[in-house]
C-alpha cells in the first residue's frame, strides 16, 4: 500500500528526507509544509514538486495523508507531532525526539498502547548495517560478558561564537549533546540498555549559551561501565566521526563509522580466535546514497524502515520510547554537570 507522506519543515533535513521519499517505491510525498512560504519555489527547483502549505492543518484541508515526517527544530517537535497524532497519522520525528524530557515523555504518553500508530525518531546511526552487526555481536555473547567501553564523537564545527537557533539555549535546549552527541548516546543505549548513573561535565569553549564539549563516566543497568568524550570543536573532523572500544571477557571490539575490528580470545560460532575485520562497504547495500561521506545509508534505511513499518503495521526500529530513553540520558548529563553524580530511575520502576 502506497504511503502518502507530508513533510513538515523544509530546512536541510526536510530536503534530505524529501529527496529520499521521492525515490522510495512505497512512498508518495503529497504535501510539503513550512511557515517560511518563500521556500516553496526553492524546493520545487530541486525536484520536490508536491503542493506547499504553511501548516499541517492547512495541508490536510486539501490532501489526504497516512504519515508525517517532522523535520522542524526540536523546540516545535511536540506541538507538530501532537497535531499529527490527533489526525491518527504515523509520525517520524528527527532527532532528538523533543526539546525537553517533559516533552519527550508527553509524546511517548500520546502513543503508548496505540499499536495502530507507527512512531519513529531519526537516530540514523541505528540504521547503519555495520553498527547493527556490532549490536548482534554483543547480544549474542561473542565478546563474552561486556564489562567496559570507551566512546568518542568529534566534529569540526564550532571555533567561534555562532548564531542561529542551534546555538541558543532557549530554542535548542543544549548544544553538542542535543544536536550531535545524541547519536552516540543512542548507540550506547542500543548496545547496553538503560543508563543507571552518570557523572558528566559539559563545557562551553566558544559558544555563548550552549556546550561545545561533553565528558562522562557512565554506568548502565546491566553492569557495563565506560567513558564518553565528545566535541564539535576539534580540528580535523570535517564530517562527524564516532569511535568506540568495547571490552568483554572473551575479547574486544574496536569500531568507527567505517569498520570494526574484533579480537577474540576463544572462537565463537563463525568468528575465529584472533582478529576479524569488517568494513562498511561489506555491509552497506542501499540502492540510493545521498551522502556517501556521512550517513547516507543511515538516512535511506531509516526512511525505508519507517515507510515499510507504516505499510505493514509494525513498530519502527527506533520508537518514541527509545527517543525518550536517549532524552533521559541527555537530561541526566546536563543535570550532572550542575549537580554531580546522577542516579536514574529504571523505566520499570
Amino acid at each position: 500500500m502506497m504511503q502518502r507522506v507530508i513533510i513538515i519543515g523544509m530546512g536541510k533535513m526536510g530536503l534530505v528526507h524529501g529527496s529520499i521519499m521521492n525515490i522510495l517505491p512505497d512512498a508518495e510525498v503529497v504535501a510539503l509544509c513550512d511557515l517560511d512560504k518563500s521556500l516553496g519555489n526553492y524546493v520545487k527547483s530541486i525536484g520536490l514538486n508536491a503542493p506547499f502549505y504553511p501548516t499541517l492543518d492547512e495541508a490536510l484541508k486539501e490532501v489526504q495523508a497516512d504519515s508525517v515526517l517532522v523535520t522542524t527544530p526540536q523546540f516545535s517537535h511536540r506541538v507538530v507531532a501532537e497535531a499529527a497524532i490527533k489526525h491518527n497519522l504515523h509520525v517520524f520525528i528527527e532527532k532528538p525526539s523533543a526539546h525537553t524530557l517533559e516533552d519527550a515523555q508527553a509524546l511517548y504518553d500520546l502513543v503508548k498502547g496505540r499499536s495502530e500508530i507507527v512512531h519513529a525518531v531519526g537516530y540514523m546511526k541505528a540504521h547503519y548495517p555495520l553498527y547493527q552487526e556490532m549490536g548482534r555481536l554483543i547480544q549474542d555473547g561473542v565478546l563474552g560478558t561486556v564489562k567496559n567501553f570507551r566512546a568518542s564523537l568529534y566534529l569540526s564545527q564550532v571555533f567561534a561564537p555562532k548564531s542561529g537557533w542551534m546555538f541558543t539555549q532557549k530554542q535548542a535546549g543544549g548544544g553538542l549533546l542535543t544536536n550531535t552527541a545524541c547519536h552516540l548516546l543512542y548507540l550506547l543505549y542500543a548496545w547496553f540498555g538503560e543508563l543507571a548513573g552518570v557523572y558528566a561535565k559539559t563545557v562551553s569553549l566558544h559558544s555563548k549559551e550552549v556546550e561545545d564539549t561533553a565528558s562522562a563516566v557512565m554506568e548502565f543497568r546491566n553492569g557495563v561501565v565506560g567513558t564518553l568524550h565528545s566535541s564539535w570543536s576539534v580540528p580535523g573532523f570535517q564530517v562527524e566521526e564516532t569511535e568506540v572500544l568495547i571490552e568483554g571477557t572473551n575479547g574486544i571490539l574496536i569500531a568507527d563509522d567505517n569498520r570494526y575490528r574484533l579480537h577474540l580470545i576463544n572462537p565463537h560460532d563463525a568468528y575465529p580466535q584472533g582478529w576479524t575485520v569488517r568494513h562498511r562497504s561489506e555491509t552497506d547495500t542501499v540502492s540510493f546514497n545521498l551522502s556517501p561521506e556521512y550517513g547516507g545509508e543511515g538516512y535511506y534505511n531509516e526512511d525505508l524502515n519507517f515507510i515499510q513499518c507504516c505499510r505493514d503495521g509494525k513498530p519502527a526500529l527506533v520508537t518514541w520510547y527509545d527517543g525518550l530513553q536517549v532524552q533521559k540520558m541527555m537530561d541526566a548529563m546536563y543535570r550532572s554537570s550542575r549537580e554531580g553524580y546522577i542516579t536514574l530511575t529504571s523505566s520499570s520502576e
